[in-house]
């Protein structure tokens, strides 16, 4: 079927109709002669349309008219326009004073600010727009930005924050999209301009909000237009943000988008598409250095405790939506608690550690990496991060990986990060190389540095990880330690496990585990099923070698396991009504019945520092700064 220039003309329309429209109710602070204003500047627009696409130029043509609207509006200041309930004790003064301020800029310099914002377009791009006075309505919208930056200082300092300049234009975009979320949808914008072309002005076709409410962080302003003179029309209203103590905040499931792009169409878009049914956006802004949308997977039924599976975007600030890539995460989520989200974002060659919580919490702490000592103890130093409104953008100063740990709201535990952090390969055919990596990612010190060996490369029982295997094969399995040492001499050790493939066991990867250096060579007790019923099998490691193994209880040294024959370096030892009373002693004795070995042996402590011995540090200095510092 053949496209008529018709047709054109009202795609065209409804097309640009969302971002013709935001520019004209910043300029008019009022919904219904903003929309009043786009129509007329479309509808004269329609006369010229063959012209303007022969030119090639049909956006620049709809936003020069709609501009030059809004120039021929009165030239009158609204300093009174702003009716602002009083802020809560814990809202921002900064939307509040943006839009004061702009309430007394000019409808054109207002809306050439706008444009810049929305139309993303510098002042050089906008001159033709404006025809032949732009040198002095730019010049006037350079002032008025002036005096919103001042503005911007001094709500700054009212929160107790820093100036941050930079900020400046997130901040008035954050406070256009809240303008224009009272916006009621048009019936149907080529309609609009339809009808007024043919010089019907059905007043219901017009009908908007009589103002806007503009919400933010638990303060409410209304906006009266310019053109609203008269007796005062309700005020349209849109459902405010939850307030900070509301109970939304209690699951990840039911936060609203936070962030100054949370109200990007292109954004939401992106993650009901490619985020997957239910998929919700929790914040999306422009970073230091990146642009960034993160969403979770909702939990089934707001269990409280269930955690969250997190996804993130990323790409370049200003990046549209579209072209946002996926960021694959080392670990999917953040686990074991309902209100909380935490995820590292890569920002050029550094990274931002964002965390999102509840309103109310005024701060987390995260600790980067562990520090792995000789006598066998895992140091962690946490710094004490201040939350604006429940959410933190921190630019690090290196990049974190496994190490990384938040605690907060109960929470304390690891933090998702991107896969290229980390660099890890957990479960490789190589347990050297991967413990170095783990190692590596865990304490933020190169590979290069660490020294990495195998210390047992054993066989073992081929039915170790399934007892009940029935086969004729009855092949060995192996065990397989290794063992990599700091440049602090600090010794971790990391065990792998196969069974010869009769049953369903496959392969164990024991934890990494930190052990003092002088008992780097000592035996290992890795824990298996308890098959036979009530009886505890443990696999025992003994890299110094031996005949037999077995346990007695540490106290009265009361045998619990028989006697057990080893298979090169190892033995399955069963304890039978295991109750858990261990750790056992361990006896291992030579050929001759020597005693080689009779000690309790050491179980350990996780590379990841879950039991790690905790360092306060006030500052932060030494971390990074917050993305609101970052010059």
């Amino acid at each position: 079927m053949t496209r008529t220039v018709d047709d054109d003309f009202e795609g065209f329309v409804a097309a640009r109709w969302p971002e013709l429209e935001t520019v004209a109710l910043v300029a008019t602070l009022d919904p219904e002669p903003a929309r009043a204003l786009v129509t007329e500047a479309l509808a004269g627009l329609r006369g010229r349309w063959s012209q303007a696409v022969e030119q090639g130029a049909p956006t620049a043509a709809a936003r020069s008219a709609v501009l030059a609207a809004v120039a021929a509006l009165p030239d009158r200041r609204e300093p009174s326009a702003v009716r602002g309930a009083p802020l809560a004790d814990d809202a921002s003064a900064v939307p509040a004073a943006l839009l004061e301020t702009l309430a007394r800029e000019t409808p054109l310099v207002r809306a050439v600010l706008a444009a810049g914002s929305v139309w993303e377009l510098d002042p050089r791009e906008l001159a033709p727009l404006l025809g032949r006075g732009h040198p002095a309505v730019l010049d006037a919208a350079r002032q008025a930005r002036d005096r919103l930056l001042a503005a911007h200082r001094e709500a700054r300092a009212t929160d107790g924050l820093a100036p941050a300049d930079h900020h400046l234009d997130d901040d008035l975009a954050e406070l256009v999209d809240r303008l224009t979320a009272g916006r009621p949808e048009p019936p149907d914008p080529a309609a609009l301009v339809a009808e007024r072309s043919a010089g019907l002005r059905r007043r219901q076709l017009l009908l908007g909000a009589g103002a806007v409410a503009v919400t933010a962080a638990g303060a409410t302003w209304f906006v009266r237009g310019a053109a609203g003179a008269g007796a005062p029309r309700p005020a349209a209203t849109t459902p405010a943000p939850p307030g900070p103590r509301d109970p939304v905040w209690a699951f990840t499931s039911r936060w609203p988008a936070r962030g100054p792009l949370a109200n990007d169409a292109g954004i939401r878009a992106l993650v009901t598409r490619a985020g997957g049914p239910g998929t919700r956006l929790v914040y999306a802004a422009d970073l230091p250095g990146v642009r960034a949308a993160v969403a979770v997977v909702p939990q089934v039924d707001d269990t409280p405790g269930l955690g969250s599976t997190v996804k993130l975007w990323s790409g370049a600030p200003g990046t549209p939506a579209e072209r946002l890539a996926e960021v694959p995460l080392a670990l999917q989520g953040v686990y074991g608690t309902s209100d909380l989200v935490a995820v590292g974002i890569p920002a050029g060659d550094t990274g931002v550690l964002l965390v999102l919580t509840r309103p109310t919490v005024r701060s987390v702490d995260f600790s980067p990496v562990v520090t792995l000592t000789q006598g066998g103890s895992i140091q962690r130093i946490y710094a004490r991060l201040a939350l604006s409104a429940g959410i933190t953008a921190f630019v690090l100063d290196q990049r974190f990986g496994t190490g990384g740990r938040v605690r907060a709201v109960g929470y304390d535990g690891p933090v998702p990060a991107p896969e290229q952090w980390g660099g890890v390969d957990m479960y490789g055919d190589d347990p050297a190389r991967s413990l170095v990596q783990q190692v590596a990612s865990a304490t933020g010190l190169p590979p290069a540095r660490l020294v990495a060996r195998i210390l047992v490369d054993s066989p073992t029982d081929g039915s170790v990880l399934d007892a009940t295997a029935l086969s004729p094969r009855g092949e060995d399995g192996r065990v397989r330690v290794a063992l990599v040492r700091t440049p602090e001499r600090a010794v971790v050790r990391l065990a792998v496990v196969s069974d010869d493939g009769r049953g369903s066991g496959g392969i164990l990867f024991d934890a990494p585990k930190v052990v003092p250096a002088e008992l780097a060579e000592d035996p290992l007790v890795i824990p298996l099923d308890t098959l036979p019923p009530s009886t505890g099998r443990y696999l025992v490691v003994v890299p110094g070698g031996g005949a037999t193994c077995q346990f007695l209880l540490a106290d009265t040294r009361r045998a619990v396991s028989p006697r057990t024959p080893m298979k090169g370096r190892t033995a399955v030892l069963l304890v039978e009504n295991d109750d858990g009373a261990g750790p056992y002693r361990l006896v291992v004795r030579d050929r001759s019945g020597a005693v080689v070995y009779d000690a309790v042996p050491t179980p350990g402590r996780d590379l990841q520092g879950g039991d790690a011995d905790v360092v306060e540090e006030p500052t932060t200095g030494w971390l990074g700064l917050p993305s609101d510092q970052v010059p």
